[in-house]
């Protein structure tokens, strides 16, 4: 935990393993960039992340990763030596794009990174983070998740699922691939001690990620097992043992999509159920020119509504129901929801609840 006190004389506190992890999401996700070689790789043991900030294109460049072509990079000015009206309007031009994508923003002003405000840097980068590191783990882009249903549920019921939950539904089918008895619930607390971990990368690869580590007393080198295990898949170096030991959720979300994304080890569907997958129609999802659907999309799964989030808006808002608690959140207790049909499974039941 490290703290920064404000010119105004206000204390905040952030997480330094945060810092380090964010920093080295973002040398992965820039690399390649050819605009930015005078600035990365970033150092993450210094405040490298927090001074590249400050200009606004390096934002950009991440909100474009998270939600392709969001901004416009020609529009931002990119020469050396800003002066601050310039800076000010490549901050304002990616804050009001993180805003379109999505994103939750209180209190985030240009003000924010020229001043180096780490606390509420690190937030806007980890939902950025969340957003890039997710891209990949949906129905739409890996069919393969479709192994990941439970008994009864169609395609669109997982196309409602969230990442998180996707991400724990995955773990829990490799430790049940490897007979393991073991259930996560979350990506936090229950996998502090790296034992659903070890087995699900076992899993994965036995000749390379073998379960020697289990008979380890000591958490910290259960973990650096783990770890070392990852690499050897492909698994970038982001986090560190004692992230994993503490329990971060922040952290633990990252070191675990990053092993989905590098290998998931669902089966390839057959030919059944490829074309069961594409008469689904999710291939079309999310296609060129729906650009509104996909702001309001990610607007509506950043109100932190229970029980929904939206993968396809049209879809979602047949019933009427996601419409309906959208509003009561925006304006509690407008709804009487005592009048709201909770399983409308015929039109009129849904045309009801719609009116």
């Amino acid at each position: 935990m490290a703290q920064q006190t404000s010119e105004t004389g206000f204390t905040h506190s952030y997480l330094v393993e945060e810092k380090l992890c964010f920093a080295k999401l973002a040398n992965e996700f820039l690399k390649a960039d050819t605009d930015l070689t005078e600035i990365f790789p970033l150092n993450p043991e210094s405040d490298d992340l927090f001074h590249c900030m400050e200009t606004g294109i390096v934002l950009s460049k991440l909100v474009n990763i998270a939600a392709e072509s969001t901004i416009d990079v020609r529009a931002l000015n990119r020469q050396k030596n800003l002066n601050i009206y310039q800076i000010k309007e490549n901050l304002n031009l990616a804050i009001n794009a993180c805003k379109g994508i999505g994103l939750k923003l209180p209190g985030i002003n240009p003000q924010a990174f020229t001043e180096k405000k780490h606390h509420l840097i690190l937030a806007v980068l980890w939902q950025i983070m969340r957003l890039c590191l997710f891209k990949r783990i949906s129905l739409k882009d890996c069919p393969e998740i479709m192994r990941l249903a439970e008994e009864g549920e169609q395609l669109s019921d997982l196309l409602k699922l969230a990442p998180e939950p996707i991400l724990i539904r995955w773990i829990n089918f490799h430790l049940r691939k490897q007979g393991v008895e073991k259930k996560v619930n979350n990506l936090g607390k229950d996998l502090m001690d790296s034992i659903a971990i070890l087995h699900v990368l076992n899993s994965l690869d036995k000749d390379k990620c073998t379960l020697a580590a289990l008979a380890e007393t000591d958490n910290i080198k259960r973990a650096e097992a783990a770890i070392r295990n990852a690499e050897l898949l492909g698994v970038p170096a982001l986090i560190r043992a004692a992230d994993i030991t503490s329990g971060n959720v922040k952290l633990l979300t990252v070191f675990v999509a990053e092993i989905f994304n590098t290998k998931h080890g669902l089966e390839e569907l057959n030919e059944e159920e490829m074309e069961a997958y594409e008469k689904a129609g999710i291939i079309d999802d999310d296609v060129e020119g729906s650009r509104d659907e996909r702001a309001f999309r990610f607007w509506i799964n950043s109100l932190g509504i229970d029980d929904v989030y939206i993968q396809d808006l049209i879809e979602d808002f047949k019933t009427g129901i996601v419409p309906l608690k959208i509003i009561d959140k925006i304006k509690p207790g407008v709804v009487n929801f005592k009048t709201v049909d909770k399983n409308p499974n015929n039109p009129y039941k849904k045309g009801i609840n719609c009116g």
